[in-house]
């Protein structure tokens, strides 16, 4: 048992035949799963659209399922290392497979991560990553394979086209980006991709084209979700404590103990390779998801397919920044501003909001309590409006609001603290 946790693609593995297996206990016949998949394919992906609402729950499960394997055999196929980051896209991936990515709207942007690389003469493994992260734009290109509400070769050339052609920018913009956001916003990715997603939006109101708000979401299912979050939650928890060199009972206990000390990493990561993930990160991915899914029974919420990708980005980011100590103080000042608004708790995108707010994490690490509640309440206000900005079509809306949280935050927190250095040296 201990041998079967040392692997990493064991973990991931077991993860996607949970979604498969729940896919299959769901569904009343293979043609449910078959005719939602292809209900997804054909459906706008504009925030927020809920594949559990537009399709059924089995097929949602299962597109995250298809999509977590073709992650998987992209990094087979191009040697990348399954690192922290590998592991954290898998997680991501698969959770906003639930609300807006399918295969055939994240292809062709994936192609074009590889046009870039080639382009380049850099290898594609090392760009698999951003590459994988601006699928959070897969929305343009559905908009575009439907830009007439039918399927048409020319809509499809064109979507594929445009794939491309965000596949190949997102990169040097991700990689831009992430020089002047630092280490504070742990969705660089969906900064660097509003800002796209924004010039394309930009472009198509110039020429009179415009997008109707979507706003779907499935209830009636927490029977199923609730006890699957649990359960993955639960299994990442046991592999955290029988994965590693630990052999005896007394080391796991000690392996338990010594956790807290994973979490004192000022720079908001937890480990900076494999030996230490395979020590304490699946712990705290499991603490994660399990933290996050009751909070959401406490908050008497619907459990939707953008809730379970907000709490797969949550477990993900386990592995590379996240950990309770540096999430609840966000997470208390983006569900005080979200309370006290005109919306309340009651709006599902609040909820939701609240979760994808961790991506503030590390400016709790770094700089204390107080300041990661005020970067959470400042996240809650930016959100509500960053949307409007690329018309819902960058999936990674919270990254893009994290971003402006970071550029207006951070220089006032360095100069109260300049101000108390230099008071400080004066006395």
């Amino acid at each position: 048992m201990r041998r079967f946790f040392q692997n990493p693609y064991n973990i991931l593995i077991t993860m996607l035949f949970m979604l498969l297996t729940t896919s299959i206990l769901t569904a009343s016949s293979i043609h449910e799963i078959t005719s939602g998949m292809v209900q997804i394919v054909k459906f706008p992906d504009i925030l927020v659209t809920d594949y559990i609402e537009v399709a059924g729950i089995s097929s949602a499960f299962f597109n995250s399922f298809i999509m977590g394997v073709f992650c998987l055999i992209l990094i087979k196929l191009t040697n990348h290392k399954l690192d922290e980051k590998t592991i954290m896209i898998i997680w991501l991936v698969c959770g906003f497979s639930f609300f807006g990515k399918n295969l055939c709207n994240s292809m062709p942007i994936v192609f074009g991560g590889y046009v870039y690389s080639k382009f380049n003469k850099e290898d594609f493994g090392n760009n698999l990553i951003y590459t994988l992260l601006g699928t959070g734009l897969s929305p343009i290109v559905s908009q575009v394979y439907f830009q007439n509400d039918k399927f048409q070769i020319l809509g499809v050339f064109s979507g594929i086209i445009v794939g491309i052609i965000i596949g190949f920018s997102i990169i040097p913009i991700s990689k831009s980006t992430a020089k002047f956001q630092g280490k504070y916003n742990l969705y660089n990715s969906g900064f660097a991709g509003g800002l796209l997603a924004s010039l394309v939006m930009g472009i198509f109101r110039a020429i009179g084209i415009n997008f109707e708000a979507v706003n779907l979401w499935s209830s009636g299912n927490n029977k199923i979700i609730f006890p699957f979050l649990i359960i993955l939650s639960l299994f990442l928890i046991i592999a955290g404590i029988l994965s590693g060199e630990c052999k005896s009972k007394q080391c796991r206990i000690d392996k338990i103990k010594t956790f807290k000390n994973s979490m004192s990493d000022k720079n908001g990561h937890i480990h900076a390779s494999y030996n230490e993930v395979k020590d304490h990160v699946y712990l705290n991915m499991g603490i994660l998801g399990l933290f996050s899914s009751i909070l959401m029974l406490l908050l008497n919420v619907e459990l939707s397919g953008p809730v379970i990708g907000g709490i797969f980005t949550i477990i993900g980011f386990g592995c590379c920044g996240k950990h309770l100590k540096s999430i609840v103080p966000v997470m208390v000042g983006a569900t005080f501003v979200g309370f006290f608004s005109i919306y309340g708790l009651s709006d599902p995108i609040v909820v939701i909001c609240i979760l994808f707010s961790t991506c503030l994490a590390p400016i709790a690490t770094n700089y204390g309590v107080i300041w990661g509640t005020i970067a959470g309440s400042l996240h809650m206000i930016f959100v509500m409006n960053t949307g409007f900005m690329h018309g819902g079509m960058n999936l990674y809306n919270n990254g893009l609001a994290g971003g402006f949280v970071v550029i207006v935050l951070i220089p006032i927190i360095e100069s109260f603290n300049q101000h108390i250095t230099n008071k400080n040296l004066k006395t």
